[in-house]
């Protein structure tokens, strides 16, 4: 009865724990992810009017909003290197002021040459930051919450696009001619700002570790650093080498593939999405309305199916399903273009797509990384590297459509790319589930022993 009676307090101060701490770091981490998010992007949005008074091309568009992805991944190595040096505060906060310096520049480009180099400089500022909270995750989070947790943050992308849609044409509607400039500049003035001063609020608030949380009572943090130190050893008790080793294990160049072939067609739709709707005949700020629906949809489904994936602990089907509907999608949409309804509908599944396959994708990731010993470099290793085809991917719709007159052959080619992005993940299968499984019997184990301590520490005071 008393190991029960702990037993039934062990699993409450879980409880109690995992809620403060969702509570405390899901919703700001959110908020500065759909910053981040709509910086990045708003480029898409701005292009509808900026293109013309820039006499951009769309190769050059496309190769301007890809160029973003090369600067992110030459300073994303060093980023998540200084992140574990300096702490998460202070490295995640001044990646934000970087940034948001950067994308008010942005409305004084002038031409295509200062469009590429403030894409460029933006990427380097934001450099880190998402494999940074990556990372920071594993800090705070047992491996049984983190993908609704990721859900959460993925849900910041979608709602970034689906508020950032009418708000951004919006301002781009309401500012157009102010003080002599067109609604495009004041585009990245306005939502630039923002993550400045959320740079300056990020090195108040953050806490970098459980040890360092004002907010959490001494049982809580050891709990959950516990908690956390069991999973760690298990994942690298048969880790040898550093770094090197780290990134050139198979099944780490494994997730870098799928989220090469996840960016290619992620960013080929979410940089273009914008202009694909404006060519159904629309205004700017119809435009903004309509493209985004899909994003709307897509939050909803991002949160939902991180959190299933957590309840079943089921991480690749999860993924695979998610990248198939995008497939879909996208095939659909190729040969849609001339039924403006039936094309959006096609383009919400590709989007839903997408997006959904987030939540899975970290979790996996984290549990590959967990095994070598350089999870910070191996995870910056991953975005960066995966994320170069970000640059691919707007170019590549951008030089399709150029020589093809249309969006079609860029939209199959796209949904070619998901279809083999939606089955790698089997690859991996076996070892995802036997790491998640180890996990779960050594918290089982480690919490088994405090309450059999528990117990004979009562039972000596009951008899004294």
């Amino acid at each position: 009865m008393t190991a029960s009676r702990h037993e039934t307090s062990d699993a409450q101060l879980q409880r109690e724990t995992m809620s403060t701490v969702i509570r405390k770091i899901s919703p700001f981490v959110g908020l500065l992810f759909f910053v981040a998010f709509l910086d990045r992007v708003n480029v898409s949005f701005a292009a509808l009017t900026m293109k013309t008074d820039l006499a951009l091309s769309d190769v050059a568009y496309g190769t301007g909003a890809g160029l973003f992805f090369i600067g992110y991944f030459l300073a994303e190595i060093p980023s998540n290197m200084m992140l574990e040096r300096f702490g998460a505060r202070r490295w995640l906060a001044r990646i934000m002021i970087s940034w948001g310096l950067v994308s008010v520049a942005m409305a004084f480009v002038q031409g295509e040459v200062s469009f590429y180099v403030l894409r460029f400089l933006l990427g380097l500022g934001e450099a880190g930051f998402y494999p940074g909270l990556m990372l920071y995750f594993t800090y705070w989070f047992p491996v049984q919450y983190r993908a609704r947790v990721i859900g959460f943050l993925m849900f910041a992308i979608p709602i970034a696009s689906f508020v950032g849609a009418p708000l951004s044409t919006g301002i781009m509607s309401i500012f157009d001619g102010s003080h002599g400039m067109p609604g495009w500049r004041w585009l990245f003035v306005i939502e630039g700002l923002p993550a400045v001063v959320l740079g300056f609020v990020t090195m108040r608030y953050l806490a970098d570790n459980p040890l360092k949380a004002r907010w959490l009572r001494d049982d809580q943090k050891s709990w959950l650093v516990n908690k956390l130190e069991g999973e760690r050893s298990l994942a690298t008790a048969h880790a040898k080498g550093g770094w090197l080793r780290a990134i050139s294990n198979p099944k780490v160049l494994c997730v870098v593939l799928i989220l090469a072939l996840n960016g290619l067609a992620t960013n080929g739709v979410n940089f273009w999405l914008p202009q694909l709707v404006k060519s159904f005949g629309l205004s700017t700020f119809q435009t903004g309305l309509v493209a985004s629906i899909p994003y709307g949809c897509a939050g909803v489904v991002v949160v939902f199916w991180g959190l299933h994936s957590d309840l079943k602990r089921e991480r690749v089907w999860h993924y695979a399903i998610a990248g198939w509907v995008a497939a879909a999608g996208l095939f659909i949409a190729g040969f849609t273009l001339n039924q403006p309804v039936l094309n959006i509908a096609a383009l919400t599944l590709a989007v839903i797509g997408v997006n959904a396959t987030q939540p899975a994708f970290w979790t996996m990731t984290g549990l590959v990384l967990a095994s070598t010993n350089a999870t910070a470099v191996g995870f910056a290793f991953v975005n960066s590297l995966g994320n170069l085809t970000g640059y691919v991917g707007p170019v590549l719709v951008g030089w399709l459509k150029q020589s093809t007159g249309s969006f079609g052959t860029a939209l199959l080619v796209l949904g070619c790319t998901t279809v083999v992005m939606g089955a790698l993940p089997f690859t991996l299968r076996r070892y995802i589930v036997e790491q998640e499984r180890g996990g779960d019997a050594l918290a089982q184990e480690t919490s088994k022993g405090r309450n059999d301590a528990a117990a004979v520490s009562c039972t000596t005071r009951e008899s004294v």
